[in-house]
């Protein structure tokens, strides 16, 4: 259906039906005119040729809409109930098939985004001394930046909480550049329609600002002419390339070897500061995992108050439990330590990370419906990888106080939520931690692929997404989907258009095979109309009380009422299965 009649019929139901039922009643009168035209062609051809009479009791009721009743005829009384059963559907089996039904309709999309992956960009974090030939940006550039920065904290720390709440049963929304994400970005920035006028259809029913649209990844309608419908609901489904990590975390043993990764605490003095705060320093000795030689210790020291509680980390780069190098994996070595963190005990987080194709549904929110691949890292784009573990690194060491840390406080929060504080669950706090770390790094891969993205510390590689030549950009297909009205083969509505068109159809094959009978029998005879009216016929006084004339044995028509119209009466007999016809005088 044109979407100006669509959606016509969307604002005006009433009308809509009104005009279906005007269409459906013509064309059923039309096609029971037809069928009665046929029914009498039939009686027509039977004029000069014995034959039952309840057959044409049958056919003469039918062709004046009535059926037969004859408790003598069970079975012809049954048919002719059927056929005007089927007569007096056929208005409802024509507006069923002519009703227009909710339709979706799917029209192809074709946008760019950032390639995180691409070969220039990969070369780029690989050497990162050349980010700084890059120009600086600009005064807006730099506004825009700054705000950037000052939520992007937040917000991964938000995110990956959110994260690690759905995985215990409690999801939640990620606000990110106006969209609200499903639980998690998966590493993706959220597509927008390039066109002004379909940007604001495009973004649900979000008010955004303009800065927000320019910073999305935009994609366009294949079909150029193709102007969305405000007056239907829509979503759209984007294929996107996006970032994830499998983080898997264990408890270290209790007395490590010197291969094994281990963690430990030592309180080395009080210390009063000069705001005369007294707080405890610590020292913290954490040691990497090697399959050959032992790594030396890491020797590191905090200031705690000491009623406070703190989370103690270092980062193994490029290595994973076995102690094996592998370019792009990381190592987190963590544990809590206080009031509030003691449940969390010392244990490795081992990340492994993967470029991903993935599937994103856009309505109301942006659900990250499957991920269609996983490429796994590989030495050549290890250095893309660190940088989305950066998150992980921010989060761990900044937000901190002298009581207590963001991190702290989330874990223990998600923690509290199934458990005692007090006690001790390793397999919960291991999926709450994996859940949590995976949000961090897969929200970092999204505010990185965001504009304005920075080529080194205080250098721009571009202010948006237009400023990139193609070979820094990926192309992403997609699908725009619609509701509008029509008629499809969608499997209900096939069931009720079989069930509508089976009265038309036993309509039409009965008054054409009628049509097709009686045409060939009367074949090489002159038409009813031109034999003398003979009163003794039963068809040519049914002819003629159709046609409103008689025609005399001379061959003239005349009026019905005429004298000898009157005095014409008929007396039915019922002779073995042929009948007789006995004009009897009108008293």
């Amino acid at each position: 259906m044109q979407q100006n009649l669509a959606e016509w019929g969307k604002g005006s139901p009433r009308g809509l039906a009104f005009c279906v039922t005007i269409l459906a009643t013509l064309l059923s009168s039309l096609s029971t005119f037809l069928f009665s035209k046929g029914l009498i062609l039939y009686l027509t051809s039977h004029s000069n040729r014995p034959a039952p009479l309840i057959n044409f009791l049958t056919v003469s009721s039918l062709s004046r809409g009535a059926p037969l009743v004859s408790r003598h005829h069970i079975s012809w009384t049954i048919l002719s109930l059927l056929a005007l059963v089927l007569m007096n559907s056929l208005t409802a089996s024509f507006t069923t098939i002519l009703t227009p039904t909710p339709l979706i309709v799917n029209v192809p999309i074709k946008g760019f985004e950032f390639n995180m992956f691409s070969e220039k960009y990969v070369h780029l974090m690989a050497n990162r001394q050349e980010g700084n030939s890059f120009p600086r940006p600009n005064s807006e550039q730099r506004r825009i930046s700054r705000q950037g920065a000052a939520v992007i904290g937040p917000l991964e720390l938000a995110a990956a909480y959110t994260s690690a709440s759905r995985q215990l049963g409690y999801p939640g929304v990620i606000n990110f550049l106006g969209t609200s994400f499903n639980s998690t970005t998966a590493g993706v920035v959220s597509a927008v329609a390039a066109r002004k006028e379909d940007a604001l259809d495009a973004d649900s029913d979000r008010p955004l600002t303009l800065n927000f649209r320019d910073l999305k990844s935009p994609f366009k309608f294949v079909d150029p002419s193709f102007k969305p419908s405000k007056k239907f609901t829509f979503n759209f489904t984007t294929i996107q390339q996006g970032f994830t990590a499998d983080v898997r975390c264990q408890a270290l043993p209790q007395n490590p070897t010197a291969q094994q990764p281990g963690l430990s605490v030592l309180f080395d003095s009080n210390v009063t500061l000069p705001d005369q705060t007294l707080n405890s320093l610590w020292r913290y000795f954490v040691q990497c995992p090697s399959q050959g030689l032992p790594s030396a210790p890491s020797n590191k020291s905090i200031l705690i108050n000491p009623v406070g509680s703190m989370i103690l980390s270092h980062t193994c780069f490029n290595t994973n439990f076995e102690g094996s190098s592998v370019l792009g994996s990381q190592l987190l070595i963590l544990g809590g330590y206080g009031p509030m963190y003691s449940f969390i005990t010392p244990r490795a987080c081992e990340f492994t990370p993967y470029s991903t194709l993935v599937e994103v549904q856009y309505s109301n929110i942006a659900n990250v419906s499957r991920i269609i691949s996983r490429e796994p890292i590989t030495p050549a784009t290890a250095a893309v990888a660190s940088r989305m573990y950066g998150a992980v690194l921010d989060a761990t060491e900044q937000y901190v106080v002298s009581f207590r840390n963001k991190f702290g406080d989330d874990i223990c929060a998600l923690y509290g939520i199934s458990s005692q504080l007090e006690s001790t669950n390793d397999p919960l706090l291991n999926t709450i931690l994996e859940a949590y770390l995976r949000g961090l790094v897969e929200t970092r891969a999204s505010t990185t692929k965001t504009p304005p993205i920075a080529s080194a510390p205080g250098h721009l590689l571009a202010a948006s997404l237009q400023d990139l030549s193609p070979e820094w950009l990926r192309s992403f297909d997609g699908i725009w989907s619609y509701e509008t009205l029509g008629w499809h083969n969608a499997y209900e509505s096939i069931k009720s258009t079989v069930i509508g068109i089976v009265p038309i159809l036993l309509i039409t094959t009965t008054t054409i095979f009628l049509v097709l009978f009686s045409w060939l029998s009367l074949k090489g005879t002159r038409h009813l109309r031109d034999e003398p009216f003979d009163p003794n016929n039963l068809v040519t006084l049914l002819q003629a009380g159709r046609d409103g004339s008689v025609v005399d044995i001379l061959g003239h028509r005349k009026n019905l009422d005429s004298a000898l119209g009157r005095d014409v009466r008929i007396q039915l007999h019922r002779h073995a299965t042929q009948w007789q016809l006995r004009p009897v005088k009108a008293v």
